[in-house]
Order: structure tokens, then C-alpha cells, then sequence
């Protein structure tokens, strides 16, 4: 639970079946209880080099059509959430106006008021898969107190995904040994009452 936010449920609280469920109730429970203007959850998916969204939360909503976030040391890759990914580390970014290297977003960040950001590696296996990113509408927004909350959220979601694909392996393994028994159960039932051993000489 996060601790400066009581009324944030657990993320087993929330009951998700899969990752995508997951990440869109991760983003909703920070926009509505950590009172963050928009909150999203980027994935690199296999063979490519931009992070997709995943799941998006708050307003403005349409912040991010037409937005790239390449996960290679490049122009598009510097800010938080490109940053945060490829050193999986936490990237705060309190001044976004202000800040050269996120010049490839400022026109739209200007445009929907958003003003600060703060991005942490979403893992999967101990491996980077993924950023949770959190936007503010003032300077200076994210301080200690919000940076350490969003990294408990961070750090909460790879745990939850872990949980989610023991769950995806046990249940693959009880429908393996279930076709097994099956599998036994018929052959048994297809035998005749007697069984006939016969060696060589029969």
C-alpha cells in the first residue's frame, strides 16, 4: 500500500487478471488517489525500438498521439521515460520548458500544461520492460515525498507482474498434468477386461 496515499488500494486489491488490466488500474489509482494531472505505461515491444502505451490515465488524454519515445541514446530517447528505461534507473524532470534536451516535446508539453515529469523502469523477471511515467501541471512538483511514492508504485507493479506470470506458470502446468491424467484415464478405459502378456515363443 502506498503509505502517503491510505486509500490507494493494494495492487491485490485490485484484482487484475493480466498485465494490461493491471497497468490501466495502476494509472487510474494515481490519478485519482496521488492527485497526478497524467499518469502512463510504456512497453517496449519485441523488436522494436519506441515504447507503445499501454495504459493511459488523467487528462489531457491526447497528449500522447503523434508523441515518440525511443529507448536508444537519441534525441527521442533522452527524456525521463526513454532515459529511465535504457539506464533503468528513476529520471525526475522538474522544469520541462526549461529543459533542453525534452525540446522535442515542448510544443505539446506547453499546449496540455504539463510541466514536470518523473519516470521509473517498470521490470519483468528483473529485466527492464517497461516505464511508468507521471506528469504535473507546476515547476517543481515532484519532490522527495511524490519521487519515493512513485517508485514504491514502480517497484509494486514488477512485483505484481512476477506474481501474474508464476500464476500464468502454474496454471500452464496444472492444464499439462490434467491432459496427462486425461490422457492415462483414456487409454485405461479403452483396455479390455484382460490384459495378454506374450513372449517370444508366444
Amino acid at each position: 500500500r502506498w503509505p502517503e496515499f491510505p486509500d490507494v488500494p493494494t495492487l491485490g486489491e485490485l484484482g487484475m487478471q493480466d498485465r494490461d488490466e493491471l497497468f490501466k488500474q495502476v494509472c487510474r489509482a494515481l490519478v485519482d488517489h496521488g492527485g497526478f494531472k497524467l499518469v502512463w505505461i510504456g512497453w517496449l515491444q519485441e523488436g522494436n525500438h519506441e515504447l507503445t502505451p499501454l495504459a493511459l490515465a488523467g487528462n489531457p488524454t491526447d497528449y500522447l498521439e503523434g508523441i515518440h519515445v525511443s529507448v536508444r541514446d537519441e534525441p527521442l530517447g533522452r527524456g525521463p521515460s526513454g532515459t529511465a528505461f535504457r539506464e533503468g534507473r528513476t529520471v525526475v524532470n522538474n522544469d520541462t520548458l526549461g529543459n533542453v534536451t525534452l525540446l522535442p516535446w515542448h510544443a505539446r508539453a506547453r499546449e496540455h500544461g504539463l510541466l514536470a515529469s518523473v519516470a521509473m523502469p517498470i521490470r519483468e523477471g528483473g529485466v527492464v520492460r517497461g516505464i511508468l511515467t507521471v506528469y504535473a501541471g507546476e515547476r517543481g512538483f515532484f519532490q522527495d515525498r511524490e519521487v519515493a511514492l512513485l517508485q514504491e508504485a514502480a517497484l509494486d507493479t514488477s512485483f505484481a507482474l512476477d506474481h501474474l506470470a508464476r500464476e500464468r506458470d502454474r496454471a500452464a502446468a496444472e492444464a499439462r498434468a490434467q491432459g496427462e491424467r486425461s490422457f492415462s484415464q483414456m487409454v485405461l478405459d479403452s483396455l479390455p477386461g484382460i490384459i495378454y502378456l506374450i513372449d517370444e515363443t508366444g
